[in-house]
């Protein structure tokens, strides 16, 4: 498994898709989506990842460690960023 995913999944509840907040332990309705990316700079390619779903709190807590630690596990070359959403009510 990519490390970079490795991270994700053990950082976070994705079982819970877009229905509850992904943060561990919470129950909470998503307010936001994280849509992570690659940038491949060399030849101008873009990957989608995986997208994430959080309340609001835990937007603000978990995203700019979670793509700093992303990007440092990123080949030379690529890096990863983030587009936000508001999360789409089911």
């Amino acid at each position: 498994m990519d490390a970079r995913m490795e991270l994700i999944s053990n950082s976070f509840d994705i079982r819970g898709f877009n229905k509850k907040c992904n943060f561990h332990g919470c129950t909470k309705t998503p307010d936001r989506e994280a849509l992570i990316m690659e940038l491949d700079s060399k030849r101008q390619q873009r990957k989608e990842l995986v997208s994430l779903y959080f309340c609001s709190k835990h937007f603000d807590i978990c995203m700019k460690d979670l793509l700093n630690h992303m990007n440092k596990l990123c080949e030379s070359g690529k890096n990863v960023y983030m587009e936000t959403y508001d999360a789409q009510r089911v």
